[in-house]
């Protein structure tokens, strides 16, 4: 209360009229408390603090422009006025909040959650001189607030914020490390994880949301970043759990179901994904997406009458989307149907709308429709799939990828190593494109050239096991044996838990005809991991191509098919060993679906002509004996196949 009498100087009587003010302010009178301001203004002209009251009641009733004239007015009596400083600065950070948001939205009229914001994004806010402020205009007047305002959080996030766009962001991780330290929030530990993640400190980000989290788990915006730096970690079961979380703190669920679902695919684990679809579709029946996934999740555990039922709804909730054909067309690829790959595909890419086929989505499919033409031997059709893929999927080096393979299997060695050297300039020291080269130059003679750039890609790449994987697989096809085992005995002890190392050793060892140590190779292959199919099928296949251990040949060969029953190879394997235990009949039930699946292969079609044999169906045999000679001439005996023509012949 001021003293008696005092109000009978005009200090006094400001005094009392600002007093006034604030009492009629907490009663909710804003109008009468302006006017007690602005008389307590007149009274005493020389008091910034009086202004800087007045700009304050402006800023918290949303009204900007006059926050902004009364502060700036207050800083005309003293420039040091740390309220006045408060007021400008937070009025500015949410002038420029709300215009990003607006620039974000396409909408002039969206107003921000904050209540000075909500003004300045308003007609007013145009109007005034001040609606535009810079970064830096917000931030110094926050700066020059800050000494006297140590405690207000607001005043330290909203600085934090304007610093993160400003890029300065250890100045970011400064402030708003002050207030997670002092309190722990989310909103601060939200914040400071954007500024480590955009400061190249994810693994900080990612452990400051995981803490604020743990304190209070029903942010699904929090959630879901938190998540969203798991998968640029390809960290995916954390991922999966992260969205997850989301989901369950969202009344709008379905987009984090969705990604929490691709995420558990790319875990691997499509059981789980199938069953968190199988929900989100019951729910959401019209929902193009979730059928996509739940499709790719059916695939992934082997129901493929599911996911072919799966697309075929697709089909029919949009028929001029390529969802529908895509996910049909997977199903039919996993069953290595691959003219009905194209039937359903190739149509639809002819009549699908432009604006569909020069849409960088649109490359997967046209890589599929690729793919099955090369696995049916129609290279022209194959490259043309996928150099429609490459001219539609951008600067993406993975659709030039599947054009120089096709260019290597239609034996264009030349346009093969040209691309295949382009994409890698374009993406230096990828490995997988480095790989791609390495092969591609290979197969056009340059052995030397080929095996530098893989050693180049294990100098760049020393903690990938899969770049060791990669030079031992070009020394292995160069038959330098000796380079390749003794680079992936050291990368063994450098990779001791990478299943790809013992296995890669026992293909070598297989390759050289020495049984005993691929054996030992393979089991150690196994030790890691008991149902890692490619090694069941590799140990299985050799035991029977050398006629021992049939029997477990049979049992390993039958687990690699359970968990694979579409792979062709796998179905070879498995009908070879039989026909070597002496049962043609049972050998046949495999071998032949194993050559409808693989019709160039001809490994495969010899076998499948051997069988026909021993069942007395020459002209069978004889069909796929010739498959065998028009195939891809891979490890196989041109001469004893033509003998074993002649001899079905005269039989």
């Amino acid at each position: 209360m001021a003293p008696v009498g005092a109000e009978s100087t005009p200090e006094g009587a400001a005094y009392f009229e600002f007093l006034k003010g604030r009492m009629l302010e907490g009663l909710g009178r804003v109008t009468d408390a302006l006017e007690a301001y602005e008389r307590a203004s007149k009274m005493n002209p020389q008091s910034a603090q009086i202004r800087a009251e007045i700009a304050a009641l402006y800023a918290r009733q949303n009204r900007p422009v006059d926050a902004i004239n009364a502060a700036k007015a207050a800083l005309k009596l003293d420039p040091d006025d740390s309220e006045a400083h408060w007021v400008l600065g937070t009025v500015y950070a949410a002038v420029i909040e709300a215009r990003a948001e607006d620039a974000t939205s396409g909408s002039r009229t969206r107003r921000t959650r904050r209540g000075a914001a909500a003004g300045a994004a308003g007609s007013d806010a145009s109007a005034a001189e001040d609606a535009l402020p810079t970064l830096d205009d917000a931030i110094e007047h926050l700066e020059k607030a800050r000494p006297e305002r140590l405690y207000d959080n607001g005043l330290h996030l909203a600085l934090g914020r304007l610093y993160l766009q400003k890029e300065q962001y250890e100045k970011a991780i400064g402030v708003t490390s002050y207030v997670f330290e002092r309190e722990g929030s989310i909103d601060a530990g939200f914040l400071l994880a954007q500024a480590y993640d955009a400061a190249n400190r994810r693994d900080d980000a990612i452990n400051v949301l995981e803490e604020a989290l743990g304190a209070e788990p029903e942010y699904p915006r929090a959630f879901a970043y938190l998540a969203d730096l798991y998968v640029r970690q390809q960290n995916w079961e954390k991922a999966a759990d992260a969205y997850g979380r989301a989901a369950a703190a969202s009344p709008e669920p379905l987009e984090f179901q969705l990604r929490q679902s691709a995420a558990l695919v790319s875990a691997g684990q499509t059981g789980p994904a199938r069953d968190v679809l199988t929900k989100v579709a019951a729910s959401n029946p019209t929902e193009p997406r979730t059928l996509y996934l739940l499709a790719e999740a059916q695939r992934g555990v082997q129901d493929l009458d599911g996911a072919e039922a799966t697309a075929r709804k697709l089909m029919t909730l949009a028929p001029k989307q390529p969802f529908g054909p895509h996910a049909l067309a997977q199903v039919y690829a996993q069953r290595h149907q691959n003219k009905d790959v194209i039937a359903i595909l190739a149509p639809y890419l002819q009549s699908a709308d432009q604006t569909i086929l020069q849409s960088r989505g649109i490359a997967p499919i046209w890589v599929s429709l690729g793919t099955a033409y090369q696995d049916s031997g129609d290279f022209p059709k194959a490259i043309d799939a996928f150099q429609h893929a490459k001219q539609v999927g951008g600067n993406d080096g993975a659709f030039g990828a599947y054009l120089v393979q096709a260019y290597m299997a239609a034996g264009e060695k030349a346009k093969a190593v040209q691309l295949a050297g382009e994409i890698r300039a374009s993406h230096p020291g990828n490995l997988r494109m480095m790989t791609l080269e390495a092969e591609a130059r290979l197969q056009n003679g340059e052995k030397d050239a080929a095996i530098g750039i893989l050693k180049e890609a294990v100098t760049k790449n020393p903690d990938d096991a899969q770049a060791y994987v990669a030079l031992a697989n070009i020394y292995l096809e160069a038959k330098q044996y000796r380079d390749a085992e003794s680079l992936l005995q050291q990368a063994s002890t450098r990779f001791p838990k990478d299943i790809t190392i013992p296995f890669q050793l026992g293909a070598l060892f297989e390759e050289q005809r020495n049984v005993p140590e691929a054996e030992q190779a393979f089991r150690r292959a196994l030790a890691l991991d008991p149902q890692h199919a490619p090694t069941l099928n590799y140990l299985g296949y050799m035991y029977a191509d050398h006629g021992v251990r049939l029997d477990e040949a049979v049992k390993l060969l039958s687990q690699a098919v359970e968990i694979d029953p579409y792979n062709g190879s796998y179905l070879d394997s498995l009908g070879w060993a039989y026909f070597k235990k002496g049962d043609p009949t049972k050998a046949r039930e495999y071998l032949v679906r194993a050559g409808d699946m693989q019709p160039r292969n001809s490994v495969v079609q010899e076998h499948v002509g051997d069988v026909l044999f021993a069942l007395h169906d020459n002209q069978g045999a004889v069909a796929a004996w010739q498959r065998a000679l028009a195939g891809d001439g891979r490890s196989i005996d041109k001469t004893a196949i033509e003998r074993k023509i002649e001899q079905a012949r005269k039989r």
